[in-house]
């Protein structure tokens, strides 16, 4: 198989392309694989665009040590052609799952209130099939690394309820797969954790500000195409392998 790498390297210098480019390579060539590696240039006229062509053909883009902001809506772009829908960060042992959209694609608006005037609101609605993909992904991780899942949710708040009979009913297809229950405040009162968390894309956010230290983060979907953000803490290359390309650790 040719397997296509698309990369966002900084054209200065870029430490984390540089050290991850060579193992994969390797791990490829040595399962009889062909590699080959494009490269969007980040400084140029209609990058965006160039970016979700390559995007299309790939088995993986990487991003490397380039500060996201900068390229945010080039890597929305990149999430919406391949349809990802599940962000994973990862380190010192914590997995954080999560759906990509949740309060951040909101319904929002302003109304007017008789008591306290102008008012803004921000209405998140999911729905079962956005739990259960997200669920699955989060599932399917806990069962190759041999390690608990946790719901983490503000019980019986927020949507929680929803979320707690969907992922309890997956668990059936995942019988070795320990599934507990915690509110996101427990878990950010012990600072500790070694399970494959999961949760909304809002809480998410709380407990890796919380819990991880420079994390990597992949956003993946129902095909093996993805898109990978490494860290300089985090070794993402295994996963990258195992996901994107179906090699072992």
């Amino acid at each position: 198989m040719n397997c296509k790498i698309t990369l966002l390297k900084n054209p200065n210098r870029d430490e984390i392309i540089d050290g991850i480019c060579p193992s994969l390579s390797s791990a490829l060539k040595k399962a009889g694989h062909e590699v080959e590696f494009a490269y969007a240039d980040v400084l140029s006229d209609g990058f965006e665009e160039e970016l979700v062509r390559l995007a299309r053909t790939s088995h993986a883009v990487i991003v490397g040590d380039i500060a996201e902001e900068r390229i945010t809506p080039a890597l929305s772009g990149v999430k919406s052609a391949l349809k990802l829908y599940c962000e994973l960060r990862a380190s010192r042992g914590v997995t954080i799952a999560s759906d990509c959209a949740g309060i951040y694609q909101a319904r929002r608006g302003y109304e007017w209130t008789e008591e306290f005037g102008r008012a803004a609101f921000d209405t998140e609605l999911i729905s079962e099939l956005e739990i259960e993909r997200c669920a699955r992904v989060a599932y399917e991780l806990a069962e190759r690394e041999g390690k608990p899942l946790t719901l983490a949710d503000r019980r019986g708040l927020l949507t929680s309820s929803l979320w707690r009979k969907i992922v309890s009913d997956i668990n059936e297809d995942y019988p070795s797969v320990p599934l507990k229950m915690a509110d996101v405040t427990d878990i950010l009162s012990r600072r500790e954790h070694a399970d494959i968390l999961l949760t909304s894309a809002l809480l998410g956010d709380m407990l890796a500000a919380s819990l991880l230290d420079e994390p990597s983060k992949a956003f993946v979907g129902d095909s093996p195409s993805a898109l990978y953000i490494p860290s300089r803490k985090e070794d993402i290359a295994p996963f990258i392998l195992k996901h994107s390309f179906d090699i072992p650790r």
